[in-house]
């Protein structure tokens, strides 16, 4: 259905339109717990790894890989069907085009070619058929309380689609006479525009308070409609260019805008196909087998405390701990630090948009000092948890040269009435 843009008026301005219990399922760690067995996992190729486990671990298979693909396609799909009409592209017209765009009926456009030409141009820029009205006040006052309404009836009489751009230019007929001899300056002239939904997101709000702002203003300074409709039109069908040829970095800010959700949702469901998919490679030529207890892991049972872990699941355990560092890192810089970078543009772009667009450029300055907020506290919690690992892994690498690696180091180094005397 098509609706308001906005008009305005001499004098008037312009308007705009978890719970406590038991672990369920099987528990795995590489440290004893009470009630675990132990399991040795081998793969071709890897040094074999020791786990504990209160039953022996199953391998992935193929459904939760199929299960995350109907949900990512789910989401994915959903998500590009609720952006895909909000992206700027040009329309693919659906009506004939006129011989002309302007239907001046009371003889008041004194630049008629300038303006067909400017009306033409932004047609083939953006598929939008833009269409001009001239009419006197008492044209539309008989049947109509307000032009709005006029202006509405006007695109829906003679238009059946969604892809025009009507504009009704009025003023009273007694003035006309005085105003083209130049007798008159300004005369009490009222304005309306109706779009059709389809030119949405290529004129988009933000884009006729441009074109009314600037017709408006000139239509105030004393210009005839026709001198600034060319004029607002020009400066419309440029921006309408750079938005839709990506020729401009607030093009594609305004495109990154609209596509943030899909983005996160190709972000998220990537990482996790990136997760599940490796697990599933690791587990498919893995085997288990149970193996006895460790002394330490038996002794741990009876006092009912952690193990001492065997030489090869400490260097396990250090290079896992030391592997995890650069990771975090990395995760931090892919996911979050591009978030944090669109915090800065939309900040930029708020900025440059509350010069010349109002309450709509604040609103986006605040929104995007809200992003950067907290996208920053994000990027800064990881950087935090990097260089703590980071420096546990460095103490951990000064402690190897005092840390026994095996029982006979321990009794090495400890009395022979160490706690093991009891259990031996």
């Amino acid at each position: 259905m098509p609706h308001s843009s906005g008009g305005g008026s001499h004098g008037g301005g312009t308007h705009g339109g978890g719970s406590h219990g038991g672990r369920s399922g099987n528990h795995i760690s590489h440290h004893y717990f009470p009630g675990a067995r132990r399991y040795r996992k081998h793969r071709p190729g890897h040094p074999d790894e020791y786990i504990y486990a209160s039953s022996k671990p199953q391998k992935m298979g193929l459904f939760p890989i199929i299960l995350l693909a109907v949900f990512g396609g789910i989401f994915g799909f959903g998500t590009f069907d609720s952006i895909k009409n909000d992206i700027p592209h040009k329309l693919d017209p659906v009506y004939v085009t006129p011989g002309t765009h302007i239907e001046d009926n009371i003889g008041v456009i004194d630049n008629e070619d300038d303006l067909e030409e400017a009306l033409e141009e932004f047609e083939d820029v953006t598929g939008i058929c833009p269409i001009v009205y001239t009419v006197y006040d008492e044209d539309w006052q008989d049947g109509y309380t307000d032009l709005e309404s006029y202006a509405f009836d006007v695109y829906v009489d003679n238009y059946d689609d969604e892809q025009h751009f009507v504009i009704v230019y009025s003023i009273p007929e007694d003035q006309i006479a005085d105003f083209n001899s130049g007798d008159l300056e300004v005369p009490d002239f009222s304005w309306e525009a109706i779009q059709g939904d389809e030119t949405d997101p290529i004129l988009t709000a933000g884009m006729f308070r441009r074109f009314s702002k600037l017709f408006h203003n000139s239509l105030e300074n004393g210009d005839h409609p026709g001198s600034a409709l060319t004029g607002a039109f020009g400066t419309i069908t440029k921006s309408a260019d750079d938005t839709l040829g990506i020729k401009s970095p607030m093009s594609i800010i305004s495109l990154i805008m609209k596509c943030a959700p899909l983005l996160i949702v190709i972000v998220f469901f990537g990482f996790a196909f990136y997760v599940v998919i490796r697990q599933f490679i690791r587990d498919r030529d893995a085997e288990y087998e149970e193996v006895p207890m460790t002394p330490e892991a038996e002794q741990a049972s009876f006092a009912n405390t952690g193990t001492f872990a065997t030489a090869e699941q400490a260097e396990t355990a250090r290079k896992v701990t030391k592997v995890a560092a650069p990771i975090i890192l990395i995760i931090s810089i892919v996911f979050i630090l591009p978030f944090v970078l669109i915090g800065v543009m939309l900040l930029i772009a708020g900025i440059g948009m509350m010069s010349i667009e109002g309450s709509d450029g604040a609103f986006l300055t605040g929104f995007a000092v809200i992003w950067i907020l907290l996208s920053g506290f994000a990027f800064a919690a990881c950087l935090i948890a990097f260089f703590k690992l980071k420096k546990k892994n460095e103490a951990r690498d000064y402690d190897d040269d005092y840390r026994p690696a095996s029982k006979s180091d321990y009794d090495d180094d400890w009395d022979r009435s160490s706690r093991y005397d009891d259990y031996e």
